[in-house]
Formats: structure tokens, sequence, C-alpha cells
């Protein structure tokens, strides 16, 4: 392996090329990993919406709960997902 990549990056010693090959492939997985993270985040976010979603649509039929308390769940998690999606812009 190290005599294949002396000729094509004759400027690096084997060690480095195979060092720099081993920091890539690192990187590669740690970049997997963290989309995966980011995503489980973002899917969570979103069940958290369709859950809220049909707690008001059924708190509008019975008028059990109060829109107070919907409004500050609704405050909350909007304020969640902006978090969300600016932690997420900011990884990628």
């Amino acid at each position: 392996m190290g005599e294949h990549h002396s000729r094509k990056f004759g400027f690096f010693e084997p060690r480095e090329l195979e060092d720099l090959e081993r920091k890539r492939d690192e990187l590669r997985v740690q970049l997997h990993l963290g989309k995966e993270e980011l995503k489980a985040r973002w899917d969570e976010l979103e069940t958290k919406w369709f859950r809220l979603k049909d707690e008001v649509e059924r708190t509008e039929q019975a008028s059990g709960q109060s829109l107070e308390d919907l409004k500050t769940n609704v405050v909350k998690l909007a304020h969640e997902m902006r978090e969300g999606y600016e932690n997420i812009k900011k990884a990628l």
C-alpha cells in the first residue's frame, strides 16, 4: 500500500498519508453519525408537532383544556423547532 501511495503522493511519507486517510475515514464516520443525530432530533420535534396539533384539534372539539395552556405549549414547541432548525443549519 505504501509503495502505491508514494508514487502518487511522493511529497508525503507513507505513514503521513496513512494517517491522513485514517483521519478522513474517522471524519466520514463522525459526519454520518452527526447526520443521524440531527435527523433523530428533527424527527423528535416533528413528532411533538403532530402530537400538539392533534391535541389542539381535540381541545377545539371538546373545549376541555385551557387555551392558555395550549398557547404556552405551542409557543414552547415553536421555540424548540426554531432552535432545532438553527442547530441543524449550523451543523451542516
